[in-house]
């Protein structure tokens, strides 16, 4: 098991709280005082999608509707202004935007080679893993999850005795009405942002200690959404019905599977068994399950290669793992090593907002 160097990360918590400062801080923050404005706010990146592209062009079906047709991938998997928030000031800004882009422009050339035939080494699944944390949750999907569990914890734990000083006197005493504003503030734009930059992390921990491998298959027959990280939950060897949307908690996750290309799939698992740098091939009637589950979860859009119609699965599905992980079962995952690393580093950080360091399980031998 590979481990991050404690004796570095003991010294440089000591500088902080010598300055004055938390160590639950971000290292990297981003100063700019205006940002680029963004009236498309991509869900799904361009450059993941231009590696379904051709001449920038991708096939969209919208959800719940027949057919399909051309756009280009400035248009693709697109939702307004989706990661605008208000300032304090009142002014609105796309700062997180240029977050997200930060992390686009280190995963998207890495995802180009990866799908052009270059090996998935540690370096790049290293590059690779912010980018498929961000993209688990960056979806609207999130966003609805972000505002339940909000909305329930409120409901069900906020007292009086939890409230600061002076809220309950602003509302006249009206602990209904202190509730519904403290749920306000929690689920502000802003709110929902920092959450998830702070959770993609955190996330990212977790999907950069499970096992990587790619599944190549013959021609373009894997479909892509914008929502098209799967994950299938764990104690589950078989699915009847089709997620609506996407589920989140990587750790409770038998596997975790995405699109790449039209003829390329990552699948990640907690099998104890190093990385696969070299994709494994993989029959067709595997993509048409996990095409079946990426449209199902997809928020508006789903999309694929132009001129090929990925097929989708009916009837049961079962995890890809089943096929291509042997030995690796729904009663081998909770116990793997790689899922104990990855579950203690996160449960000592769970309460912290910010991690500037990730502590991931690696194994290097068989």
């Amino acid at each position: 098991m590979g481990t991050m160097n404690r004796r570095r990360r003991k010294r440089q918590h000591e500088r902080r709280r010598a300055h004055g400062r938390s160590p639950d801080v971000p290292r990297h923050v981003l100063t700019q005082e205006h940002y680029p404005k963004v009236g498309k706010a991509h869900i799904v990146p361009a450059t993941y999608q231009r590696n379904f592209a051709v001449a920038q062009m991708v096939s969209v079906h919208v959800k719940g509707k027949r057919g399909c047709f051309p756009m280009h991938v400035t248009n693709a998997g697109t939702k307004g202004p989706f990661y605008r928030r208000s300032r304090p000031d009142g002014t609105s800004s796309d700062d997180f935007e240029a977050t997200l882009h930060a992390v686009e422009s280190v995963g998207g050339p890495v995802l180009r080679q990866v799908s052009t035939g270059e090996p998935l080494t540690f370096e790049r699944k290293e590059a690779l893993t912010p980018f498929m944390a961000v993209q688990m949750i960056r979806g609207p999907a999130y966003f609805d999850h972000h505002r339940k569990l909000i909305e329930d914890f409120m409901n069900e734990e906020l007292t009086a005795t939890g409230l600061r000083p002076g809220v309950l006197e602003q509302v006249g005493g009206d602990m209904d009405v202190a509730r519904e504003r403290v749920i306000a503030a929690f689920q502000s734009r802003t709110q929902a942002l920092f959450s998830m930059t702070a959770v993609s992390t955190k996330v990212s921990a977790v999907l950069g200690s499970m096992r990587w491998q790619l599944l190549r298959f013959e021609g373009a027959v894997l479909a892509y959404s914008d929502q098209p990280v799967v994950r299938w939950p764990m104690g589950s060897n078989a699915c009847t019905e089709l997620p609506s949307a996407p589920t989140f908690g990587p750790l409770e996750a038998l596997e975790i599977a995405v699109p790449v290309a039209p003829h390329l799939a990552l699948l990640m698992t907690w099998a104890d068994k190093p990385d696969a740098e070299l994709p494994v091939k993989a029959p067709a009637e595997f993509a048409e399950g996990l095409n079946a589950m990426v449209t199902a979860q997809a928020a508006g859009q789903w999309m694929h290669k132009p001129g090929v119609e990925p097929v989708r699965a009916q009837g049961t599905i079962r995890p890809l793992s089943e096929r291509f992980e042997r030995g690796y079962d729904s009663s081998v995952a909770p116990g793997a090593r790689r899922r104990a690393h990855a579950s203690r580093a996160i449960n000592k950080v769970r309460n912290r907002r910010f991690m500037n360091d990730i502590k991931v399980a690696t194994i290097t031998k068989r």
